[in-house]
C-alpha cells in the first residue's frame, strides 16, 4: 500500500518498493500580465484527508500575493485498491489566471534515469548528456513554430502521460483531466531531468478540478512497462478501440490493411494574399494536373505490379488545395469538374485500389462563399486570429461547434454527385492544439472541441466512409482508423536528428488500434538516410507510402512491408528494445511470436515470423 506525506512546500510517496521524493521547485500561477504568484508566498492550511478508499493530506491555500481571491485545495492521496496516488487541484474560490504549475516533479539524480516523453511518437531524456537538451521552441514544421509550451493533446503529447525510470523502479504521470494540463520540462547539458504538469485555463477560469493519477512500478521496469501501463488505464476509461472492433463497425477497415497510400495532388493554387505568394514568379502560382491524368498515372501503376493501394487526393476543391474551405465545391472544371472526379473514384475501383480524398473543416478563409466572421474562432479578447500561412491567403479557423454542419453539408454534395470517398482525410484535427472559443453564442472549451471534432469524424464516415486524420494524438483515436503519419520528433535546426532517443511509443500503446504509415524520404519528421522511413514501417509493423511514378524497386519494398503489416497489424506490439544498447539497432515484439529487427546503419532488416 502507497503513502503519501506533506514536506514542506513539497511531498514524499512510499510506494513501489522505495521512497519518491519532489525535487526543490518553485510551485508557482502565472497571472494574465505575466507575473508570477508562489504557492510558498501563500498562506496554507493542512490536513488529513481520509474516505473510504484511500488516505492522504490535504492543503488549503489562501492569501496568494497578487490574487486575493483565488483559494486552492490541493489533496494528494493513495488509493488503497490499486496503490495509485491521486493529485486533486480544486478551485474553491476561483480567479482569471493563465496558468498553475502544481504538483512538483520528483528528484531522480541517478546517471542512469530516463524520462519518458510522449514527444510525438515517442522518446527517452537521459538524465545526463547532450541528448536531454529540449529547446523552446522544439517543433518547427514547414518553418512555423506550433508549441512553445509542451501541452497535451497536442504534437508535445500525443499521449497524456510522461514517465521516468531508473535500476530501482519507474512512476508515471497521467493526466486524468487531460484537455488542459501539459508538461513543464527543465533540462540542460550534464543536468538532471525534470518533469512537472502544468494547468492552463479554460474559457478564462480554472473552474473544475484538475486531476492526476501517478502509477508506480517495481525494480526492473522501464517504457515498455510505462506504456502498458498506460495501455491499460485506457482500457479501463473505456478509450482502447481496436481494429478488429472498428472493422466490426465498418468492414471496410479490414480491407485497410496491407494498402500503401498514393498521396498525390489536383491542383496548388496560391492566392495573393497568401504568405507563400510569388510576385516574381507568378507562374509558380499554380501547379496542377487533371483527374484524367491521376487516373491514368494510377492504371500504369497497377501495371508496374502495384496490386493494392489507397488514393490521398490532394487540391481537388474549385481552387485548389488549402483554398476557401470549407467552401470548395464544386472540383474546378479545367481539372474535369464532377465528371472528371467521378470517372477517377470508378478507375481506382476498377483496379483494386480505394479512392480518397483531402479535406478541412478548421482552416476557414475570408474569400469561401459563406465566409461568417462570426463563426469563426473568437479569442479572449473578442477578435480573432488571422494569418496567411497557406495557399489560400487570408484565413482564420472556423469553430468546432460549427464544423459538423459544413461536413454533412459538404458530403450530402458528394453523394448526390455519385463521389462516395472510400477514405477520407479530415485534415489537422489530430495534429494542431485543441481550439477555445469565447464568442458568447458558441462557447467552446478544449474538451467540447474535441467533442466536436469526433463528431465531424462520425458526420464524414456515416456512409462506410474510412476516416484518417494527421497525427497520432490519441483523443482522436476511437474516431480514426489510420493516420496521415506519427513521426518522431525533429530537433529544430537540425536536419536529420531528432529529439531524444527513439521509441516506438505510441505504438506499445496502440499498434492494433490505429494504421500508422511510414513515409521513406527525410522530410522534417525525424525520418533520414536511404530506407530508413522503410525499415521504421517494418520496426512499427505499420504502412508505407508509394509515389504515383514508383519504380519496380519501391513497388517491390512496399510489398514487403504490406505482407508484414497484414501479418501484424492486429497484433499488440508487446516489447521493444535497443539491441546491445544501440539506437541505431532497434527489435519490436508482436502478439504470437513475431518480431522485427531493424539497423538503420547497415540498412538490414530481419522479420520473425510465429512458426
Amino acid at each position: 500500500m502507497s503513502k503519501v506525506c506533506h514536506i514542506g512546500n513539497g511531498f514524499s510517496i512510499e510506494a513501489g518498493g522505495r521512497i519518491w521524493n519532489s525535487a526543490p521547485w518553485q510551485c508557482r500561477i502565472v497571472l494574465s500580465d505575466g507575473t508570477e504568484s508562489l504557492f510558498s508566498d501563500a498562506a496554507c492550511e493542512i490536513s488529513e484527508y481520509v474516505t473510504g478508499v484511500g488516505k492522504g493530506y490535504k492543503a488549503v491555500y489562501t492569501n496568494f500575493p497578487g490574487i486575493p481571491g483565488l483559494v486552492l485545495e490541493c489533496r494528494v492521496w493513495a488509493e488503497n485498491s490499486t496503490g495509485d496516488v491521486i493529485f486533486e487541484m480544486a478551485p474553491i474560490q476561483d480567479a482569471n489566471v493563465k496558468e498553475i504549475f502544481w504538483p512538483a516533479p520528483f528528484e531522480n539524480n541517478a546517471k542512469e534515469a530516463m524520462t519518458v516523453l510522449p514527444l510525438m511518437h515517442g522518446c527517452l531524456i537521459p538524465n545526463y548528456g547532450k541528448e536531454n537538451i529540449l529547446p523552446e521552441n522544439w517543433m518547427q514544421c514547414y518553418g512555423i513554430t506550433f508549441e512553445n509550451g509542451r501541452y497535451s493533446c497536442s504534437r508535445s503529447m500525443y499521449m497524456q502521460f510522461y514517465g521516468q525510470y531508473d535500476n530501482d523502479g519507474a512512476v508515471m504521470t497521467i493526466f486524468e483531466t487531460r484537455y488542459d494540463g501539459g508538461m513543464d520540462t527543465q533540462c540542460g547539458d550534464e543536468k538532471p531531468v525534470l518533469v512537472a504538469p502544468r494547468w492552463r485555463e479554460s474559457l478564462g477560469k480554472i473552474g473544475y478540478v484538475r486531476k492526476l493519477r501517478m502509477k508506480f512500478l517495481p525494480a526492473g521496469s522501464d517504457y515498455n512497462h510505462i506504456a502498458k501501463a498506460y495501455r491499460e488505464y485506457i482500457r479501463s476509461i473505456g478509450e482502447l478501440v481496436t481494429l478488429r472492433q472498428k472493422a466490426a463497425v465498418n468492414p471496410r477497415v479490414d480491407d485497410l490493411i496491407g494498402r500503401p497510400v498514393v498521396h498525390t495532388y489536383i491542383w496548388y493554387h496560391t492566392a495573393e494574399s497568401s504568405d507563400r505568394y510569388d510576385a516574381e514568379h507568378p507562374e509558380k502560382n499554380d501547379r496542377f494536373q487533371t483527374f484524367d491524368y491521376v487516373a491514368e498515372h494510377l492504371r500504369q501503376l497497377r501495371a508496374r505490379g502495384q496490386e493494392k493501394a489507397l488514393l490521398h487526393l490532394d487540391g481537388w476543391g474549385r481552387r485548389g488545395y488549402d483554398n476557401q474551405h470549407p467552401d470548395y465545391l464544386p472540383p474546378a472544371e479545367h481539372l474535369g469538374g464532377w465528371k472528371g472526379m467521378k470517372d477517377l473514384q470508378d478507375t481506382c475501383h476498377e483496379i483494386g485500389y480505394f479512392f480518397g480524398i483531402h479535406d478541412q473543416f478548421r482552416d476557414y478563409f475570408y474569400d469561401a462563399d459563406s465566409f461568417n466572421e462570426e463563426l469563426a474562432v473568437h479569442n479572449e479578447d473578442g477578435g480573432v486570429t488571422v494569418h496567411g500561412i497557406w495557399g489560400g491567403g487570408k484565413q482564420t479557423y472556423l469553430c468546432a461547434t460549427q464544423a459538423p454542419f459544413y461536413v454533412r453539408r459538404n458530403y450530402d454534395a458528394l453523394y448526390e454527385h455519385g463521389i462516395m470517398p472510400d477514405n477520407a482525410y479530415l485534415d489537422v484535427f489530430s495534429c494542431v492544439e485543441l481550439d477555445e472559443c469565447f464568442h458568447r453564442e458558441h462557447p467552446m472549451t478544449r474538451e467540447e472541441c474535441a467533442k466536436e471534432r469526433l463528431r465531424c469524424f462520425r458526420e464524414a464516415g456515416m456512409r462506410g466512409t474510412i476516416i484518417q486524420s494527421e497525427e497520432g494524438i490519441d483523443w482522436a483515436f476511437p474516431g480514426l482508423a489510420f493516420l496521415h503519419h506519427a513521426p518522431h520528433a525533429p530537433l529544430d535546426g537540425h536536419p536529420g536528428q531528432y529529439t531524444g532517443i527513439r521509441i516506438p511509443l505510441l505504438d506499445l500503446v496502440y499498434h492494433d488500434c490505429i494504421v500508422i504509415p511510414w513515409t521513406n524520404n527525410g522530410d522534417g519528421s525525424g525520418i533520414s538516410g536511404e530506407n530508413e522511413g522503410a525499415l521504421f514501417a517494418l520496426l512499427h509493423g505499420g504502412s508505407t507510402y508509394v509515389n504515383l511514378d514508383a519504380d519496380e524497386e519501391a513497388i517491390e519494398m512496399a510489398k514487403v512491408i504490406s505482407d508484414w503489416q497484414e501479418e501484424v497489424q492486429y497484433r499488440e506490439m508487446l516489447r521493444h528494445e535497443m539491441v546491445d544498447g544501440n539506437p541505431r539497432h532497434q527489435k519490436t515484439w508482436f502478439e504470437g511470436g513475431y518480431a522485427a529487427e531493424v539497423d538503420l546503419d547497415a540498412g538490414t532488416y530481419l522479420l520473425t515470423r510465429a512458426e
